[in-house]
């Protein structure tokens, strides 16, 4: 999915809202998520957590949840580190869409054998929208049937620096949603989801696993082992707009009617000990490996790994050019296809740039003492 934001920001997901004059949007609201826990032993060692949501009383301009946490040995030094981004941008209403609605970012590296790292993001936008009779050639409470897109841009990543690593318990995954509520109804209609998993197995294998929209057969995973110094493990799954990541969905709506749409994206990582690495960036340009390898290890392994990212696909998905969709009068009155309106949708992950939001739960972190 693509997401934007105003001031580039490494992340993933895009809901590319754009939207005619011919529907108008009542409300946006928002909320953003972000989590790092280390896990030993199946008890939580340490965690960090962020959120947000749109609008703050404050309108304060740039949320992001920030999230970090680092494993430190008997002298103070860092060995493991792992940190999570999630942003929210607000699209443009004003007929020049912004199409990057969030962006994620979630990165870890683990060098401990008793200790693993797992992670996640959430990005949710809700959009309250009518159709005007006026706009949309239809009569006062008729039915149109609207058509629209979902873009996603970005990137699931597995690494390790031992050619016969065991990635058993390794994953990187996301998935995604878009929902319809109609106005006076408890009934969520759930019009498009997709998602997909990059599971580690023995002997430095993976395989995925998809659900929903998601094809498979268009999302091999990609190894590129040796392509890194040092990094004889790296297994890849790019999510390209231009290519395979483009979502169509449909629905239908009541003219003079307010309904809402909500995007829900999420994405993990679980990284289990002894040196394995993972990261997952959607429609922001990929930066905290980078930060995680510069931390803990003094390299730029990292940074390296991002390169190759970089190379395969652009996960702020900005050349991406989304379509208008459609918006077409059914039932005893309807006529053809006459209005182009609500091309709503393209993922591609925040970036750390320009972003809505305020800080509602706020941060805490815990840190459990160790025995």
């Amino acid at each position: 999915m693509r997401l934007r934001i105003p001031i580039g920001l490494p992340a993933g997901l895009l809901l590319c809202v754009s939207l005619s004059a011919r529907a108008e949007i009542l409300e946006i609201t928002g909320r953003i998520e972000s989590k790092v826990e280390e896990r030993s032993g199946g008890a939580v060692v340490q965690s960090d957590f962020a959120g947000f949501d749109f609008p703050t009383p404050d309108n304060q301009a740039t949320p992001a949840a920030v999230t970090q946490l680092t494993r430190e040995d008997n002298a103070g030094n860092p060995i493991s580190g792992a940190q999570g981004l999630t942003i929210f941008g607000l699209p443009t209403i004003n007929g020049i869409p912004i199409t990057n609605d969030f962006g994620m970012d979630l990165a870890g590296f683990t060098r401990t054998h008793d200790s693993e790292w797992t992670l996640s993001g959430f990005a949710s936008e809700r959009r309250r929208i009518v159709f005007n009779p006026i706009d949309v050639g239809s009569f006062p409470g008729q039915t149109v049937h609207a058509t629209s897109t979902l873009y996603v841009a970005g990137a699931l990543a597995l690494a390790a620096f031992d050619a016969n690593q065991d990635l058993t318990g390794a994953e990187a995954r996301m998935k995604f949603q878009i929902i319809q509520k109609r106005q006076n109804s408890d009934v969520q209609t759930v019009l498009l989801d997709g998602g997909l998993t990059l599971r580690g197995g023995p002997n430095a294998t993976v395989g995925i696993e998809t659900t929903g929209a998601m094809n498979g057969l268009l999302h091999a995973p990609t190894t590129l082992g040796g392509v890194v110094a040092d990094l004889p493990v790296l297994h890849l799954v790019v999510f390209n707009p231009l290519i395979a990541d483009q979502y169509a969905y449909e629905y239908d709506a009541v003219t003079g009617e307010p309904f809402e749409l909500e995007l829900q994206f999420t994405s993990e990582l679980i990284l289990p000990p002894n040196g394995v690495a993972g990261s997952a960036i959607f429609g922001i340009p990929p930066v905290n490996l980078t930060e995680v390898f510069a931390r803990v290890q003094n390299s730029d392994t990292g940074a390296q790994v991002e390169d190759v990212i970089n190379s395969l696909v652009d996960t702020t998905g900005s050349q991406v050019q989304p379509n208008g969709g459609t918006v077409t009068p059914v039932g005893l009155f309807g006529s053809g296809g006459l209005c182009g309106a609500l091309g709503l949708e393209a993922a591609a992950m925040l970036g750390l740039a320009a972003a809505f939001g305020a800080l509602c739960s706020g941060r805490r972190r815990r840190r459990a003492a160790r025995r």
